[in-house]
């Protein structure tokens, strides 16, 4: 049985145009009440969700906080994320709260090689360290939001490698071919009978571009399913603290050891090799059952991926 969903916002394109597409997902039975209006969706839903492009008003938090502690879900996304602190959550609230334009060319992770190449994707979105239901069916991550030039965003999350205090990190930022573990995006808190789950930027639904609008779509049906499993295990990877290490697992079964003894191969002896002269800096694949190597002729091995990451 799906939980009952109450979306809290303030009136403004972006809750409007999630609203648009919230109240076509009937199996949620969900209501749309305004933050003044919070009590009464309190006690109509299984799982609260406050969504805010700008500072909310004044809340009676107390009742939200007594609300989670007894069993109920609360999601948290973009501005609302800041309540954590107010609500007695988070010792240390989100440090990253800005409300700004996208621009192509101040984008922070925008790649120096990358610069005057028109096609180049600005697109974010959230990397998890493993499986969570955050992600489920994302890979352990996806894409969320592709900005368009001026387009206004808001967000409330971490960065410069601060976390939650008092809350588990379940996602970082994702760029085009990079993540930034120095911005937590989406963090979580078990507390009391309920849970909390905090998804600090990219959940546009008012953005003008829509490309990835189905992997948002899934991401905040996976959210607020997220807010009302509490089983724990497997299923719920974090990220570790920085300077941790990782430790081998025996579930991983791994292949017997290569032989590097002895002189390497000498190509020319090998009856398959393909040479020739290199008279122009052409591009070269190689393709194997899980890593790609791409590079050119010239300048030799540019990349090596596992995907869906670049690992070199």
């Amino acid at each position: 049985m799906s939980p009952r969903l109450a979306f809290v916002a303030p009136p403004a394109r972006e809750s409007d145009a999630v609203w648009s597409w919230l109240r076509e997902r009937r199996e949620l039975g969900p209501q749309r009440y305004d933050p003044r209006d919070l009590r009464a969706a309190l006690r109509d839903a299984d799982v609260i969700w406050l969504h805010a492009a700008s500072p909310l008003p004044e809340l009676p938090l107390e009742r939200l906080h007594a609300f989670v502690t007894g069993g109920g879900g609360l999601l948290l996304t973009l501005r609302a994320a800041e309540l954590v602190g107010p609500m007695g959550l988070e010792a240390a609230p989100p440090n990253d709260v800005a409300d700004a334009r996208w621009s192509h060319e101040s984008d922070e992770l925008y790649e120096a090689g990358f610069h005057g190449t028109p096609s180049h994707p600005h697109v974010r979105g959230i990397a998890c360290y493993g499986p969570h239901p955050l992600v489920a069916g994302l890979h352990h991550g996806t894409y969320t939001w592709a900005p368009s030039e001026g387009e206004p965003y808001a967000r409330a999350c971490y960065k410069n490698g601060e976390r939650p205090a008092d809350g588990r990190v379940v996602g970082v930022e994702r760029a085009y071919l990079s993540q930034n573990p120095d911005r937590v995006v989406a963090w979580e808190y078990a507390a009391g009978r309920g849970r909390v789950v905090c998804v600090g930027a990219f959940v546009y639904f008012a953005a003008p571009d829509g490309l990835q609008r189905p992997q948002l779509e899934r991401l905040i049906l996976n959210a607020v399913e997220a807010t009302v499993s509490r089983a724990e295990g497997g299923d719920r990877t974090y990220w570790p603290q920085p300077g941790s290490f990782a430790a081998p697992s025996e579930a991983l079964v791994l292949p017997a050891p290569l032989d590097f003894e002895g002189a390497l191969p000498d190509p020319d002896e090998d009856p398959i090799v393909l040479a020739g002269h290199v008279e122009a800096d052409e591009p070269f694949d190689l393709a194997g059952r899980r890593l790609l190597l791409v590079g050119r002729e010239r300048l030799g091995i540019a990349e090596i991926w596992i995907h869906p990451h670049r690992v070199v």
